[in-house]
């Protein structure tokens, strides 16, 4: 399966507070797998979206005056610069969301739609959160959903395996990122 001229590359939330609550051993090859994709989309002329996630949902005000003080503090707090490796690069397009999903008023879906892109490629942390929400309000909006499988993560194995077994194969292929570069 190669490359369709028609598709994307979506790197989700690699910022410094969310890298950072996974383990290196875990983190580091997301890390390392996404670059090495970013770096193979950039040489293929095809667009890289790196997302980023600031502040909350709205609406989850009622949940967060119920829930103990550890949770309120580290709800609000920003989750930081997107890491350095994938910072500043002219030819990355830049998108921060206040939801899980990447799509939720971002301007996602319509600069994709105005490239003509159909395939989604999907990396990033928390695999259960902004990878997974992001892979269903893709796979909604008829796009063609690629999970990479080796490039994604989270902090709790448990919903990783969950998102990566039983939900991403109702919505989306799941290759590795070594099927990807090779398939140029």
């Amino acid at each position: 399966m190669g490359i369709s001229k028609h598709s994307a590359l979506i790197v989700i939330d690699l910022q410094e507070g969310i890298v950072d609550k996974v383990p290196t051993e875990i983190a580091a090859p997301v890390i390392s797998n996404s670059l090495a994709l970013c770096e193979a989309f950039e040489r293929a002329q095809l667009p890289v979206f790196i997302v980023n996630v600031a502040g909350r949902t709205k609406g989850l005000t009622d949940v967060q005056q119920r829930a103990p003080q550890s949770v309120q503090s580290s709800s609000a707090t920003v989750w930081g610069p997107v890491i350095e490796s994938l910072s500043n690069n002219p030819n990355f397009k830049y998108l921060t969301k206040y939801s899980w999903g990447a799509f939720t008023n971002t301007g996602l879906d319509e600069q994709l739609k105005n490239l003509g892109i159909t395939h989604i490629y999907l990396t990033g942390i928390a695999t259960s959160v902004g990878v997974e929400s992001t892979a269903r309000q893709a796979f909604e909006l008829d796009y063609n959903v690629v999970i990479v499988e080796d490039a994604v993560a989270d902090m709790d194995l448990v919903c990783h395996q969950h998102s990566c077994e039983k939900l991403f194969p109702k919505m989306s292929v799941l290759m590795s990122s070594e099927q990807i570069i090779n398939a140029q």
